[in-house]
């Protein structure tokens, strides 16, 4: 049975040179999570959640007649994440937890896309909030580390929106020249839309 379709090297060709141009594939291990109230913490938060910008979820509607409609939801800004703090013989876990419990209970950070000082993007986040569930102890633990979860929820406002812009201290030189046009774009049709532009016709003009 012959194919209608068929992939060829030169497609593959094509794929390659995009590909470079999109830049490698980020690995999971290349993020950081840096709180202000305790910044050294951040090598032993060993697990998190980093925000992408989104919408809720959509509202759907019913017409008379049977017509299912949705209309967007209104953008996220409040996220939720799950969090793995290393344990040390020194406490620090602990002593970070009753930091954040005198602090108030709240704090800010940021969540890097590399390390803090080098990296390609960097998150703002704020008003962060934990709770963290208590250690176990094992017997049979000779060869598991302690680690403590938490649960987190924060406020994130986007890279295209000055309370979530980061700057270019740090940054990795050309890391972003690969999405700074898209990033632009974006801005620019936020910018008319403030400015009380329909949206449609905002869009026309990029």
């Amino acid at each position: 049975m012959k194919q209608s379709f068929i992939q060829t090297l030169h497609d593959y060709t094509g794929d390659a040179v995009l590909a470079q141009n999109l830049s490698a594939p980020m690995l999971q291990c290349n993020g950081m999570f840096v709180p202000d109230a305790m910044p050294s913490i951040a090598l032993l938060i060993v697990n998190f959640s980093r925000p992408v910008i989104t919408n809720n979820e959509s509202a759907e509607f019913n017409l008379a007649g049977g017509f299912q409609g949705h209309v967007a939801g209104a953008p996220k800004n409040r996220y939720d994440s799950q969090l793995q703090i290393i344990e040390t013989d020194t406490g620090q876990m602990t002593a970070f937890s009753e930091l954040m419990q005198s602090n108030g209970g709240t704090t800010d950070g940021w969540i890097y896309d590399g390390r803090k000082g080098r990296f390609v993007n960097a998150h703002r986040i704020t008003n962060v909030t934990m709770t963290f569930e208590a250690l176990d102890y094992d017997a049979e633990g000779v060869s598991t580390i302690q680690r403590a979860s938490a649960n987190a929820k924060y406020n994130y406002y986007g890279l295209v929106n000055n309370l979530g812009a980061a700057t270019s201290v740090g940054q990795i030189i050309g890391s972003a020249d690969g999405t700074a046009e898209i990033f632009a774009q974006a801005k620019s049709l936020l910018n008319s839309v403030l400015s009380g532009n329909p949206l449609m016709s905002a869009m026309k003009n990029l």
